[in-house]
C-alpha cells in the first residue's frame, strides 16, 4: 500500500476548506461575519505589502502599514442555549407562583409538574387578568385578617375614632353705648364716603378730620337730598 499524503491547511482543497468552514459556523465555533473580516484584512495586507514593495524598488520609505491600524473583527453575540431558556421560564414561573397560596398554590405546582412550566405560567396569568371573586384579594386562597386573628387568639384591631375638637364659642365684646355710637358713625361714614367721587371723598376726610366723622356724615346726607 502507497504512504498517505499528510493533509494541512495548505494542500486542502478550495471545497474542503469551505466545507470545514461552514460546519465551524454551524457548530457556532465562528460567525460568517468573522471569517469574511479576516478574507477582508489578508487582501488589505496583500495590497498594503504590494505598495510597500513598489516603494521599495523605488528607494522611497513608507509609514507604518494600514493594516495595523484595521478594525478588530466583530464579536459574535452568544446565540441564547436551551438552559437560558429554561432558566428565563423558571424565573418567570418563580415570579408568578408568589401570587398564590394554599390549594390554589398546590393545584398550580400539579398542573405544572404535569404539563411543563408553560401550562402552569398561563394559567396563572389566567388567573391575574381575570375579574372574578377569587382574584379580590392580593393573594388567592388567602384568608382574611379576622379569621387568622382569631385562630391566634387575639383579638382584630378596631379602627379607633378620631378625636374632634371642640368648637369655642367666639367671646362677646363688651362695648359701652358711647363706643357703640362711635362704631355705628363711623359705619355709617364709610357707607356714605364710598358713593361720593375723588374730588368730594377729599373734601369729607379733610371735614371729619378737623370736626370730626358725625359733621361728616350730616354735611354727606345734606349734599344727597
Amino acid at each position: 500500500m502507497m504512504p498517505r499524503k499528510s493533509i494541512t491547511l495548505d494542500t486542502l482543497p478550495v471545497g474542503d476548506l469551505a466545507y470545514a468552514i461552514r460546519c465551524l459556523i454551524a457548530n457556532r465555533k465562528t460567525t460568517e461575519a468573522e471569517v469574511l473580516h479576516f478574507v477582508r484584512e489578508r487582501v488589505q495586507r496583500i495590497a498594503v505589502i504590494q505598495v510597500e514593495l513598489k516603494a521599495l524598488l523605488a528607494g522611497v520609505v513608507l509609514a507604518a502599514p494600514a493594516a495595523a491600524t484595521a478594525r478588530k473583527p466583530p464579536t459574535a453575540k452568544a446565540a441564547p442555549t436551551k438552559q437560558s431558556s429554561f432558566r428565563r421560564l423558571q424565573g418567570r414561573y418563580m415570579g408568578l407562583i408568589r401570587n398564590f397560596t394554599g390549594a390554589v398554590r398546590s393545584r398550580i405546582k400539579g398542573l405544572a409538574k404535569a404539563k411543563g412550566l408553560p401550562a402552569g405560567i398561563a394559567e396563572m396569568t389566567k388567573l391575574l387578568t381575570s375579574k372574578t371573586k377569587a382574584t379580590t384579594p392580593r393573594k388567592l386562597g388567602a384568608k382574611p385578617k379576622a379569621t387568622a386573628a382569631r385562630k391566634l387568639g387575639t383579638k382584630p384591631r378596631v379602627a379607633k375614632p378620631k378625636r374632634v375638637a371642640a368648637k369655642v364659642a367666639p367671646r362677646k365684646l363688651k362695648l359701652s353705648p358711647a363706643r357703640r355710637a362711635a362704631l355705628k358713625i363711623q359705619g355709617t361714614y364709610i357707607g356714605l364716603l364710598r358713593s361720593l367721587p375723588a374730588a368730594e371723598k377729599a373734601k369729607m376726610k379733610v371735614l371729619a378730620a378737623k370736626s370730626g366723622m358725625a359733621a361728616a356724615v350730616v354735611t354727606m346726607r345734606r349734599g344727597k337730598r
